[in-house]
């Protein structure tokens, strides 16, 4: 099944990619992105074995990895998205993989009419695989997950508000509104490890507010097959290839509203 076969591929190359350059000179910086993040070795590397696993399994399906998709192509992406194509992220959290922190994960989903169909989250430190298919379930390890039920009190709410790319104004609005949740956590700046935290109820929550499509898209489908919610600060339904920014992970729709009457306006005035 193809499943199978991506999971084995996405465990192949971690062990060829990634695995042998953690706390090694294999981390050595390409280049350095947007606001300090960095590409090592390993994430071109596993995007490049990535890419040719995933078209011999699917020949005529293009491959949108995240080293690769540069800004004319994200633009492209987001205006003329393929019927159906691969999203990858070799390496989430490489700067967490770069300064030695066991939180990063490969992520791969299959996309069809911009709708997300399959999706791969693997924690190579903990072994870990979610895999999630569109009306069927999630799993990890080959056990269905399912994430609880939040409270309905804002009060006994805690999970992570990534702020890092909010300007500050918004900023501390955001902080003030959210100061009537239990706990607000600074995140693990890793979505492969963000969403299974959700969906096995390790948090209630994660608010972001950069969305790009291979950060989100394996997580969503993970966290909306295991009974969670995924949605933009606005309340529509999160899609994939949609040029727009914000998004909320919850354990419920219960929970989903619940914060985004407790401080989803704090985005009222910022354009999506």
């Amino acid at each position: 099944m193809l499943i199978e076969r991506v999971a084995d591929l996405i465990r192949d190359v971690a062990e060829k990619a990634i695995v042998p350059r953690f706390r090694s000179d294999g981390t050595t910086t390409f280049q350095q992105k947007e606001l300090g993040e960095v590409v090592t070795e390993a994430d071109v590397e596993a995007e490049r074995l990535l890419a040719l696993g995933l078209a011999s399994l699917k020949p005529d399906v293009p491959v949108i990895g995240e080293e690769s998709c540069d800004g004319a192509a994200l633009r492209s992406l987001y205006s003329s998205p393929p019927h159906t194509f691969w999203l990858v992220d070799p390496l989430d959290g490489t700067s967490n993989f770069a300064a030695g922190s066991q939180v990063y994960a490969t992520m791969v989903a299959l996309v069809q009419l911009n709708e997300i169909i399959l999706s791969w989250i693997y924690q190579p430190a903990t072994t870990a695989m979610f895999v999630a298919e569109h009306g069927s379930g999630a799993f990890a390890n080959g056990q269905r997950i399912v994430a609880p039920e939040a409270t309905v009190d804002p009060s006994d709410i805690r999970g992570a508000i990534l702020t890092r790319f909010l300007e500050v104004p918004v900023r501390q609005l955001l902080m003030e509104k959210a100061a009537t949740l239990k706990e607000v956590l600074p995140g693990q700046r890793c979505s492969g490890f963000e969403y299974p935290m959700i969906a096995t109820g390790d948090q209630h929550f994660a608010m972001f507010w950069r969305a790009l499509p291979w950060d989100h898209a394996p997580g969503a489908l993970l966290l909306s097959e295991a009974g969670g919610a995924v949605c933009r600060l606005d309340g529509a339904q999160y899609r994939p290839c949609e040029d727009r920014r914000g998004l909320l992970a919850t354990t419920s729709p219960a929970a989903q509203q619940l914060l985004l009457s407790a401080i989803g306006d704090a985005f009222d005035d910022v354009g999506s």
